[in-house]
């Protein structure tokens, strides 16, 4: 009976931890990171910056804007009539110039050449310049620049998820051990906190984007171009949303690698008592 109780414990001390975040936080940041490579290719449109040196499939190019030239020119008297002013750089460090910053749309050469861009930015300027603008649209332009920009995405959210499911891991962790249930709130906090906190950015990238191609029909823009610019632009907010996806994953992996941690060391501690 000895040697059956000691298998029967060796056997239960061996079995997997039961937790499902793991799997579908991995889940999450790995379709995340797919679409979004995808979606960042096409929208930075590397072989147009390479001058057709690198080489890339129909899939990853933008869609063509056949007046371009024309439209941006026309995009930018625009800006002028709403009292958004058109500037060159700054840069930040990372080399990449900064898109906009209250009144001012800042741009580089290639920025420039590329209407929808051009307009996406004076939809975001143009909720810093106008004081009739919507006040939605405003007060998440507000939060998104107070918030960091597209820092929000990039390292205030994933910190954020590291952190609530770190927290989160150990709760539900210590109500088990007590033989309790973990809470709704607990269950889906390294999803729901992390994706909370990015939305003012994907609304205000949204409005951007809508503002922008009311933009470019004001500019003359024709039915054809207007649906290229939608498509590149819609491209470009998936960029974002991916990114929300990648970081909900970060919570869930989180919570997984401190659920199983903490309950090994309960179990332990509990093993250690008997």
């Amino acid at each position: 009976m000895k040697i059956l109780r000691l298998f029967s414990k060796r056997k239960s001390q061996e079995e997997p931890i039961k937790d499902k975040n793991g799997k579908l936080g991995a889940a999450l940041v790995g379709a995340g990171l797919g679409a979004n490579t995808a979606a960042s290719l096409k929208a930075i449109d590397l072989e147009g910056i390479s001058n057709g040196a690198i080489k890339m499939p129909k899939l990853l190019k933008p869609y063509e804007i056949q007046e371009n030239e024309k439209l941006t020119g026309a995009l930018l008297e625009e800006a002028k009539k709403g009292g958004i002013k058109i500037e060159n750089g700054p840069y930040n460090l990372n080399g990449s110039p900064q898109a906009y910053s209250n009144k001012v749309v800042y741009i580089d050469s290639r920025q420039s050449q590329q209407a929808d861009t051009l307009a996406h930015e004076l939809g975001h300027a143009h909720y810093d310049a106008n004081e009739k603008a919507g006040k939605v649209g405003k007060a998440a332009h507000k939060a998104y620049i107070r918030l960091g920009g597209s820092k929000l995405f990039y390292k205030v959210s994933p910190v954020t998820a590291i952190g609530t499911g770190v927290a989160s891991g150990i709760h539900k962790a210590k109500k088990e051990a007590k033989g309790e249930k973990e809470g709704k709130l607990s269950k889906v906090a390294p999803y729901l906190v992390p994706t909370t906190i990015v939305a003012p950015g994907l609304v205000s990238e949204v409005m951007a984007s809508h503002k922008g191609m009311k933009y470019l029909k004001r500019a003359g823009a024709s039915k054809k171009d207007l649906s290229a610019s939608r498509k590149n632009l819609a491209t470009a907010a998936l960029t974002y949303g991916t990114m929300a996806a990648v970081n909900a994953g970060i919570g869930g992996i989180s919570k997984h690698i401190s659920y199983k941690k903490t309950k090994e060391k309960l179990d332990k501690e509990k093993g250690k008592d008997k």
